[in-house]
């Protein structure tokens, strides 16, 4: 498609009588493969002053600016100036009703501007639970273990601490993603809970059990050299997720399933590992401190639910599967200086 402007009308009721029903108006688009023709176009203004509706768009005319710069082949810099995010949908942001960026919260404008008052009430309504169950986890775990946990349990034990919050975050930003990005590769959002949650489960379960081998002599039984697996586990996911949903979309349902299952499985393997490697050190380091550390965990995961949607709204799925990534790096480093640091006092 060389000019866009020479595939895509539009007709509409632009300027409706105050008593119709729809007083925004309503438009049709008409997009074709192949160029409209001049027959086409006059074929269109015969149809439309038949039915009383206006032309809005043609490739030879415009009735608005704004529709002529859409259309525009170069309309990258008209569509971020624009008050409205008005780019089109990919499977990588599909949120085609989010029209609104992050900063047009305090804009007052859109809280007196009809249907776009109701988007913003969205947006607040998850900035709120974000802020809620933030709040929950420093009141209900954080608060309680600084009042309450002898100071030499609680001194060095930082790493362990941001260790179990790190993978908490990480597992939920990229559980939460992938169930967002699979929802339009397998066609409905029961498939993509369903084939998540069940393959996350399962490999992440087997993962753990795994770990009963870590500390036995070999490379297989070092905790590090699975944590690296991970890392490489979520930079190849990372990579290769995209691909395989591309190269599969037009495969049959089962086969979709089967893909998603193939590559979600390696990844929930490897992320099964890390909380039961933590907990082990932690019963060597510091055993006071591990149901704390369970609470931290949980805490985090339910925050990072509410993040990944946050996340994936104002910047992409991947965006969200990457920050796991990097809750999972720090997780790494974390674990480096958890295991090396002296026994807790108890």
């Amino acid at each position: 498609m060389k000019d866009p402007r020479r595939h895509v009308m539009i007709v509409g009721n632009v300027q409706p009588h105050p008593h119709e029903l729809w007083p925004d108006g309503v438009g049709t688009i008409l997009v074709s493969r192949e160029p409209f023709s001049d027959k086409d176009i006059r074929l269109l203004g015969q149809v439309a002053r038949r039915m009383r509706f206006d032309v809005v768009l043609t490739p030879d005319a415009a009735g608005d600016p704004t529709f002529a710069a859409i259309a525009s082949p170069d309309n990258r810099t008209f569509l971020e100036s624009y008050p409205l995010n008005i780019t089109a949908p990919t499977d990588d942001k599909p949120y085609f009703f989010q029209l609104l960026r992050l900063r047009d919260i305090f804009q007052r404008q859109f809280w007196e501007q009809g249907v776009m008052s109701f988007n913003l009430k969205a947006v607040v309504v998850l900035a709120a639970l974000l802020a809620t169950v933030l709040v929950l986890t420093v009141l209900c775990i954080l608060v309680p273990l600084a009042l309450t946990a002898d100071r030499a349990v609680l001194k060095g034990a930082g790493a362990l601490l941001g260790f179990f919050a790190a993978i908490g975050l990480g597992f939920m930003l990229i559980e939460i993603s992938q169930m967002q990005r699979l929802i339009t590769f397998l066609g409905h959002p029961v498939y993509s809970l369903s084939v998540v949650l069940f393959t996350l489960l399962i490999s992440s379960s087997l993962g753990s059990l795994s770990t009963a081998a870590v500390g036995r002599s070999g490379l297989v039984g070092s905790p590090l050299a699975r944590l690296v697996g991970l890392l490489l586990a979520l930079v190849v996911f990372g990579m290769l997720t995209p691909l395989a949903v591309d190269l599969c979309r037009s495969t049959a349902t089962e086969v979709r399933i089967l893909v998603a299952v193939t590559i979600l499985f390696p990844l929930g393997f490897f992320m099964g590992m890390a909380f039961p490697m933590g907990m082990q050190v932690a019963q060597r380091k510091s055993p006071a401190l591990g149901p704390w550390l369970w609470g931290i965990n949980g805490a985090t995961s339910v925050c990072a639910s509410v993040a990944a949607v946050a996340i994936a709204l104002t910047s992409g799925i991947s965006a969200a599967f990457w920050a796991g990534s990097a809750c999972y790096l720090l997780a790494f480093v974390a674990y480096l200086v958890a295991s090396r640091s002296p026994r807790t006092e108890q």
